[in-house]
């Protein structure tokens, strides 16, 4: 199964292939129709004033923490979908699967993106990890059990 596994760099690029949409469209939620244009141009006219860089800070906090809800959450139903990732992680050529290499439960993808939040926390101490395990496994991977495998080739 060694031979098989995925790239730490195909990994690399299908987090930003995920997130950037996702990041991008709750910024847009937020500057078009929350008011957040009104409250960032405030703020870069008003650098030092803390009239308003407390509702910038407060408003960019919840862009955030939307967003990486929203990752978590749209990771836990892709994962264990018949995808078996994300589209970042298939249009790399990934795919997620438990120690044996089979599919993963929704119950195990939960606790695997979930822990992602540890992974990342320490300066992303438990991502780098990818690079030093001889499975390539984050630390998240590790707790929930699961494995990035390549994909096969699909045969016509």
């Amino acid at each position: 199964m060694i031979d098989q596994l995925g790239s730490p760099l195909k990994r690399l690029y299908a987090y930003f292939i995920d997130l950037l949409p996702i990041s991008t469209a709750v910024f847009c939620f937020f500057y078009f129709f929350m008011g957040f244009d009104e409250v960032s141009f405030q703020h870069l006219n008003n650098p030092m004033t803390e009239e308003f860089k407390e509702p910038f800070q407060a408003t960019e906090a919840k862009i955030r923490n939307i967003s990486l809800f929203l990752w978590v959450l749209y990771g836990i139903i892709m994962d264990a979908s018949p995808l078996q990732g994300t589209l970042g992680k298939h249009w790399m050529g990934l795919k997620v699967t438990d120690d044996e290499g089979k599919r993963i439960s929704l119950g195990r993808s939960f606790a695997r993106n979930t822990l992602k939040i540890i992974s990342i926390l320490p300066f992303f101490l438990g991502v780098i990890w990818i690079f030093f395990n001889p499975e390539r496994k984050a630390w998240h991977d590790g707790m929930a059990k699961t494995l990035i495998l390549r994909r096969e080739e699909e045969k016509v």
